[in-house]
């Protein structure tokens, strides 16, 4: 099992009143306020009750409604593959009941509040009643900037 991580940022376009957002793979400052996309990309064959979680950084909380973000060409990963996502204080966890695709995708939202530097530990990907069989991602750091 294998799984990767990667970070976008909500831009906010204007048109006729309306507003939509588009993602942009993220680069640059992050600031308080600023809107960031997660994208998690889980490789693993034929396992049943898979858990992945994903912890957040410190400086950042969780978007709950991300269904009423209007996307402009929304990504074909944008879409809800699990059974069930929980949003705890500190992490993410996504639940599939079987994963018999080679790959698939999940992905969630979440704001800057906070300025500071922040270590992100490793994205997690087990099936639960087998702890023997993990993969896991690489950590990061994000930083925001007063």
């Amino acid at each position: 099992m294998t799984v990767s991580r990667e970070y976008f940022r909500l831009v906010p376009r204007e048109a006729a009143g309306v507003t939509t957002y588009a993602l942009e793979p993220l680069s640059g400052d992050i600031h308080p306020g600023d809107t960031i996309a997660v994208l998690l990309n889980v490789s693993a064959r034929d396992w049943k009750y898979v858990l992945i979680e994903d912890p957040i950084p410190s400086g950042m909380e969780l978007v709950a409604n991300d269904n009423t973000i209007n996307l402009s060409g929304k990504p074909v990963w944008w879409r809800y593959s699990w059974a069930q996502r929980e949003y705890r204080d500190d992490r993410v966890a996504f639940f599939r009941t079987y994963f018999y695709e080679n790959s698939s995708q999940y992905f969630y939202v979440m704001k800057a509040v906070n300025p500071g530097k922040f270590r992100v530990p490793p994205t997690r990907v087990q099936p639960m009643y087998q702890p023997d069989q993990v993969g896991t991602g690489k950590s990061a750091v994000i930083e925001v900037l007063p």
